[in-house]
Formats: structure tokens, sequence, C-alpha cells
């Protein structure tokens, strides 16, 4: 079963904008979606970028789910947005 949120915005495309692998996470400062690898090359350039909060992406309908990105890491990191 599907765990997306619904959010007013969907987004039909899961390419990643750099590689164009499938997108994982989106970066609403940035206004992207990206993979787990140019994510991470993406967010460690500088402090500002590493403050960025990202939304995983469902695996099924590509829309954002309530499981958040903090900061870049060796591990993954996830985080819930309180209400």
């Amino acid at each position: 079963m599907c765990k997306g949120t619904n959010h007013q915005h969907y987004y039909p495309t899961t390419s990643c904008e750099l590689c164009k692998s499938n997108a994982s996470l989106y970066c609403q400062a940035d206004d992207a979606f990206l993979c787990r690898k140019c994510d991470k090359y993406v967010h460690s350039a500088n402090f500002l970028a590493r403050r960025h909060v990202r939304c995983m992406l469902c695996a099924t309908c590509s829309r954002p789910t309530h499981r958040y990105l903090v900061e870049v890491r060796l591990s993954v990191q996830s985080h819930t947005r309180a209400k």
C-alpha cells in the first residue's frame, strides 16, 4: 500500500535532475529531485547546503512522504516533522 502524503503537488517525474537515474529525494530549497548519490554530492558542498531538509519520495507513487533527511552523513538519517 502506498504511503505517500496528500500534498497538493504531484510530481510525475522521478528522474534525478543531475544524472537521470531514479530520484529518491526531493529538496524544496533547491526545487530538485535527486538520487542518493547526487544528493550526497550536492548537499555536502557547504554548511548552508547541509542544512537543507530533503523529503524522501514514495517508491510506489513518487509523492513526498513524511520521512525527511537532514544534513549529510555516511548513513541516511531520517526524521519526521512534527505537525
